[in-house]
């Protein structure tokens, strides 16, 4: 696998993250409304969890280690969840400095401790993907 092909294997965490993103701070800006700090971020938490991790799943499962980089599933989930997390804080960064209905009340109650959130909903994506590759193995 040329390294061409090799990064277009990765092309579809934008086009993902894109529309996962827009779901979750829609509902954010409507839940940030109703929630309390410590129940919106716990449903915040659930949210990215059960959207991210099946997402990163389904494109990982049977994509094999990529020889050239020697990156198996697992890994694979890491750097997906890595690279949305960087987007999400880019993305915030952008959005809550631009838009004038986000107060200072509702960034406050987005808290930074959630950006990890991403990260490890890519991990349980690949981790589940690795399993059913080491099971295919077997």
């Amino acid at each position: 696998m040329s390294a061409r092909e090799e990064l277009k294997t990765w092309s579809w965490i934008p086009k993902y993250w894109i529309g996962a993103y827009s779901i979750l701070i829609t509902g954010f800006l409507v839940a940030s409304f109703v929630l309390s700090g410590l129940s919106f971020n716990t449903a915040y938490t659930l949210a990215v969890i059960l959207l991210v991790a099946p997402l990163t799943y389904r494109k990982l499962v049977g994509g094999g280690c990529s020889l050239r980089f020697r990156v198996c599933a697992l890994m694979k989930g890491v750097f997906a969840g890595s690279i949305m997390m960087i987007l999400t804080f880019l993305a915030d960064a952008v959005l809550f400095s631009s838009i004038p209905i986000i107060t200072d009340a509702l960034v406050i109650s987005f808290s930074a401790n959630l950006y990890p959130v991403w990260l490890f909903a890519g991990l349980i994506g690949g981790f589940a993907a690795r399993i059913i590759e080491v099971r295919a193995m077997a």
